[in-house]
């Protein structure tokens, strides 16, 4: 980005169509002057070393000296200075729980809050800290890599909701596994993961790799919020999560687990509640931690460019010092110029500079055919311009456009190693950076426009398209064209996360269908069998006098059974109800 620091001083450059209409008024009253004692052209044969050029050149380079000169006042930037500042401080990575049940108000105003509240005050007290920002439910995304943005972790920090993450539930293990990927290689630096949960672990592992993150130097603090008692999940129109029975959802607070996390991964387990105990325990922690040298690259200010402007000044000058007003006698004597004919001297320029201008602009050609073929759908062939486009030259669009067909294609890794590619180019300046979040973020965006369009779970692609286009929003605030693909990026992830809310809804009614259905067949089943005839009912009805001989041998049968029964001397036992 191209600006200057002090631009009011450009308001001199208003001095030089001054001084050349004063130049132009001077020279007419010089040659008025020169009229009064005879004829011009015959007093300029008079004069033969004397030169009109070389004297409007030299005022010219007067002139544009002093623009030069105004340039350098005015402080010309281009980019951000890339410096290399070194920390002393450690890496924190903050695994933020936000499925469903951290909506629950046990906690004023809710668990969620309460924890963005704690880790919001200790992110105040990082002076020379690193940290990086995980969101998880039933899978787990990176929100914000290790950084020492902290206005950029409060910022995503603040905007973590159930949302986020497409699939719901609380898979620590892969909330584990994950902030494991953003910590550095060091050994000397500590490094802490602030998991934040209400230890309602729903899958397996999450001991066993906390286990293997002690083993890496990683100590765990586990920051659990919630009450025992618990309370129901609020559903943001008033009424509470349901079960498939009905029943409302009670969400307890499972203190075990997070004990159990926090011991296999040599930290602490904090309780969090209405007070501030919890964050000036783990306040306290994070201190007595190991602090290192910790180097980063950071863009700092904007980088002065007048040094250039200043040597174009110098050259100037010293031009402006060689050319005599006289002609030399020197170079009359040189004949090589004044017998080459103009025209020949033009037609040379004018092959050079069509020459220059066409080994400029193939890459640019390439792209442009590359750019037609790709909105006529011919994709194999845009493919192919884009590839003779970076033989050239390996720039920001032709790689971009090379990802997105591999893309449509259904060359996903390709594309995103394209990708990766063109985030590696240039990022010396914020310009840059913005142009490498923008361009990774359409990428994702196209991503989740194809899986959205395929009835697929697009949220977590849509997702990844809004927070890189926020990035490149900070880089460069002015980017309106940015700003419009992150209001579409947010309007589809609300439509992919109404779709995965219908097809959530759909497959309950389906379930419950199918569980109709069920009883139905069973009850059809149990109506049949009783209709079916006994096989008592099958046989010819016995007559008086064998029913009769039946019933005397039944009675004699249970006389027997019960003088049995007495000459037994067995007690009852009482039975007892479980409940």
């Amino acid at each position: 980005m191209f600006r200057f620091a002090n631009p009011t001083y450009l308001y001199l450059l208003l001095l030089i169509p001054v001084l050349v209409a004063i130049y132009i008024l001077l020279r007419w009253r010089m040659r008025k002057q020169l009229r009064r004692f005879g004829d011009v052209r015959l007093m300029a044969h008079l004069m033969p070393d004397v030169s009109r050029v070389r004297v409007h050149l030299k005022f010219s380079l007067m002139m544009l000296a002093l623009a030069f000169v105004i340039f350098i006042m005015a402080r010309p930037q281009f980019g951000t200075r890339n410096e290399e500042v070194k920390r002393s401080g450690i890496e924190v990575v903050i695994a933020c729980d936000v499925s469903n049940s951290m909506l629950c108000q046990d906690i004023n105003p809710s668990r969620l809050d309460k924890a963005k509240m704690i880790v919001s005050k200790l992110i105040e007290q990082f002076d020379q800290d690193k940290v990086g920002l995980v969101a998880y439910a039933g899978s787990a995304i990176t929100l914000l890599p290790m950084t020492a943005d902290y206005v950029s972790a409060k910022l995503f920090l603040d905007q973590l909701n159930p949302s986020t993450v497409a699939i719901q539930g609380t898979n620590m293990a892969e909330a584990i596994n994950r902030s494991l990927l953003s910590f550095s290689d060091k050994k000397n630096v500590g490094k802490a993961l602030i998991l934040i949960t209400d230890a309602e672990d729903h899958e397996e592992g999450a001991i066993e790799m906390a286990k293997e993150a002690r083993k890496a130097g990683v100590q765990i603090f586990v920051l659990s919020v919630g009450t025992e008692k618990g309370g129901p999940i609020p559903m943001g129109d008033g009424s509470y999560k349901k079960d498939l029975s009905g029943n409302v959802v009670t969400t307890k607070l499972n203190e075990r687990v997070g004990k159990e996390i926090a011991k296999a991964g040599n930290g602490l387990y904090i309780r969090a509640d209405q007070s501030n105990q919890a964050q000036n325990i783990l306040d306290a922690e994070i201190r007595k931690m190991q602090k290192d040298d910790i180097s980063m690259s950071m863009y700092s200010e904007y980088d002065e460019q007048f040094i250039a402007v200043a040597i174009l000044l110098l050259l100037v000058l010293i031009a402006e010092c060689c050319i005599m007003e006289r002609r030399s006698p020197f170079i009359q004597r040189l004949s090589l110029f004044s017998r080459t004919p103009k025209s020949l001297l033009l037609a040379v320029a004018f092959l050079s500079m069509s020459s220059f201008m066409s080994a400029q602009t193939t890459e640019r050609d390439y792209i442009r055919k590359g750019n037609r073929e790709f909105r006529g759908g011919q994709l194999d062939k845009a493919e192919t311009n884009y590839l003779k486009s970076l033989e050239h030259s390996s720039t920001f669009e032709g790689l971009y456009n090379l990802a997105l067909t591999y893309l449509l294609q259904g060359k996903d890794s390709t594309a995103v190693a394209k990708m990766m590619d063109a985030d590696s180019i240039g990022t010396g300046n914020q310009m840059k950076r913005a142009k490498n979040f923008h361009n990774l973020g359409n990428v994702w965006y196209a991503q989740g426009s194809y899986l959205l369009k395929s009835n697929q779970d697009a949220t977590s692609a849509f997702q990844n398209a809004v927070n890189l286009y926020k990035s490149s929003l900070r880089c460069n605030p002015s980017d309106n064209e940015t700003r419009y693909n992150l209001a579409k990026a947010q309007y589809q992830l609300k439509k992919s996360q109404q779709q995965n809310n219908q097809n959530q809804q759909q497959q309950q009614q389906q379930q419950e269908e199918q569980k109709k259905q069920d009883e139905k067949k069973e009850q059809k089943q149990d109506e049949q069998q009783q209709q079916q005839p006994k096989p008592q009912q099958q046989k010819n009805d016995m007559s008086e006098q064998t029913a009769e001989q039946l019933l005397n041998s039944a009675q004699q049968d249970e006389k027997d059974v019960q003088r049995k029964i007495k000459q037994q001397n067995a007690t009852s036992r009482s039975l007892e109800k479980d409940w």
